[in-house]
């Protein structure tokens, strides 16, 4: 959740693996609002998966998907509707993927769900945490209250540092690694050095949802980082100025009726990559039976080339509530 700038081509993609060399590690951006284009990052092109496809609507529903039942609570619970999903115009790439928590099936997607990619950024600091707390009660100990207080501050606040530090800590790399193989992943990829340019796709990062929310991620923490994920604060408006502090509480929790918003655990990222200058917008939300993940992404329209321009990050918001508004089905009478 920074801004980015590529200062060589250094990287080649290879179908199915990533085998990349990176500068420093993350550590080094500490001071990002000093230095605000002081890092190295692959570009666009060198994204794993297939070429990313334009998103101006999604496919329909297979006829045989049906979709979960509503929550005990009465609120309403997300359907794929019969027309599918018309996604506004101008995203150069969007796609989406609905899991029923029940069944731990997919209930529908878009065309590119399990294709195209996203850089995760932020999205995947639950992941962190949970593999931290999860780790430590394996080896017979317990987090003690700093961790769990910095846990919580890496999460709803989006703070860079910590999420460094912690993955770190259990070993970079190994932390995606371990992601793919606890959660079942199909295609998310570890780039090397940096948790925030993992690449996953829109149904990856449904059962990434699942998997944090079943307790197979976080264990005796699971409760713990599923409050956190309900307590994300700020607004677009409120972007990363440095590595400590964000925004982070927009998207699909925007479409979602108050009792049911209230209930719900989100996790978004963002990146307006300097190199494709094109924003990757994500959003994960965790609801009483579903998971819904929304990934798109959009050319980087600041006349004044500023990062940090909020309407820039509004577009990525407003796809999210886009697509989470038209899987909503009606409350009931």
């Amino acid at each position: 959740m920074r801004p980015r700038v590529v200062l060589a081509v250094w990287l080649a993609a290879l179908l199915g693996a990533a085998l990349l060399a990176f500068p420093p590690t993350r550590r080094a951006l500490a001071g990002v609002a000093e230095h605000p284009h002081a890092s190295v990052v692959p570009s666009a092109s060198t994204t794993a998966g297939p070429p990313a496809s334009t998103g101006s609507s999604s496919a329909e529903p297979s006829p045989s998907v049906t979709p979960s039942a509503a929550p005990a609570t009465g609120e309403p619970a997300l359907r794929v509707p019969a027309e599918g999903i018309k996604i506004p115009s101008g995203y150069n790439q969007v796609g989406w993927a609905l899991l029923d928590r029940s069944t731990g099936r997919l209930l529908g997607g878009s065309a590119n769900a399990a294709t195209a990619t996203n850089y995760t950024e932020s999205m995947i600091k639950p992941w962190i945490a949970a593999d931290y707390l999860s780790r430590t009660v394996a080896a017979g100990g317990e987090p003690s209250q700093h961790d769990l207080s910095q846990l919580r501050s890496m999460i709803i606040h989006s703070d860079n540092t910590i999420a460094d530090t912690y993955y770190d800590l259990d070993g970079q790399d190994a932390v995606i690694e371990r992601l793919n193989q606890v959660c079942g992943l199909h295609t998310t990829i570890a780039i090397s050095g940096w948790w925030s340019y993992t690449a996953m796709t829109t149904d990856d990062a449904a059962r990434y949802g699942e998997c944090l929310a079943d307790g197979t991620a976080a264990g005796a923490y699971t409760d713990d980082l599923l409050t956190w994920m309900r307590e994300v604060t700020g607004s677009v408006t409120d972007q990363q100025a440095d590595a400590t502090t964000g925004g982070g509480r927009w998207g699909i929790i925007d479409a979602l009726p108050p009792a049911l918003a209230a209930q719900t655990a989100i996790k978004n990222g963002w990146e307006p990559e300097v190199a494709g200058h094109e924003w990757h917008v994500n959003c994960l939300a965790i609801l009483p039976g579903q998971v819904l993940s929304v990934m798109v992404r959009y050319p980087w329209t600041s006349p004044d080339g500023d990062w940090q321009d909020a309407d820039n990050l509004a577009t990525g918001a407003a796809g999210c509530q886009s697509v989470a508004a038209q899987l909503l089905s009606p409350q009931p009478q």
